[in-house]
């Protein structure tokens, strides 16, 4: 195995990148969470395959009247739904899944590009008894905060 060191990234920065990885290769990464009271402990070493390709960067607007989708690489969009009743909306490129909350309730539901209708029918994963506001995904180790 061969094992690649990576220098520590200030808490300041809330996202960094790594280029010119190898093909074929299992990368792991520690993770920490930082916020104006201090860091948190480190997550335990995840690991990243090179063999599969990353997912296309796909943009979600969330707006007053509907959900666009804008596929970043292509430039090329499209309207997910012609109603907003999203509070607010995620998406996971690993499992193609849009996950939401909708008046107090988190949802899911996939994003299957043929099977998108009008007003997409979605899953109640849990009722919110109090009021929440912001979702966010990590994609490595794929948990929705």
């Amino acid at each position: 195995m061969i094992q690649v060191s990576a220098d520590i990234i200030p808490a300041e920065i809330l996202q960094h990148k790594v280029y010119d990885l190898k093909p074929d290769t299992m990368y792991y990464f520690k993770v920490q969470a930082h916020n104006e009271v201090g860091a948190g402990p480190y997550t335990k070493f995840i690991n990243v395959s090179t063999t599969h390709e990353n997912s296309v960067p796909l943009l979600l607007i969330n707006s007053l009247s509907y959900i666009h989708i804008l596929d970043v690489d292509l430039q090329i969009g499209f309207k997910l739904t012609e109603y907003n009743e999203f509070e607010e909306i995620v998406y996971s490129a690993l499992e193609h899944k849009i996950y939401g909350i909708i008046r107090k309730e988190l949802i899911t539901l996939d994003f299957n590009l043929s099977s998108i209708a009008t007003k997409p029918n979605y899953t109640k994963i849990a009722d919110l008894y109090g009021s929440a506001h912001n979702l966010c995904i990590d994609w490595i180790a794929r948990n929705l905060y």
